[in-house]
């Protein structure tokens, strides 16, 4: 892979990377899924979810599955979690 791929958007960027940074790595990489934030639901928002305002935002996921493809690389893999910090 020479180069990032500026059509990369959302998806699968996480994956790309730790893959590129070394998937094999236990203590560097963190998930934290207990974070809270005051957003007001996309249906209230007068213009939409902000996502949808990127161009081709509709299509970060077949992006992301083009990419992998073109540098044999995953889409996905298995996730291990190694350890937890109770919040």
């Amino acid at each position: 892979m020479l180069r990032l791929d500026y059509n990369l958007i959302a998806c699968g960027i996480d994956y790309l990377y730790i893959m590129c940074n070394g998937s094999q790595k236990k203590k560097s990489y963190a998930i934290i899924h207990k974070i809270v934030c005051e957003n007001p639901r996309d249906n209230k928002k007068k213009n939409g979810r902000e996502f949808k305002k990127i161009k081709n935002a509709l299509y970060d996921k077949r992006f992301w599955i083009e990419f992998a493809k073109k540098n044999n690389i995953a889409t996905s893999f298995i996730t291990l979690e190694y350890s937890n910090i109770p919040l």
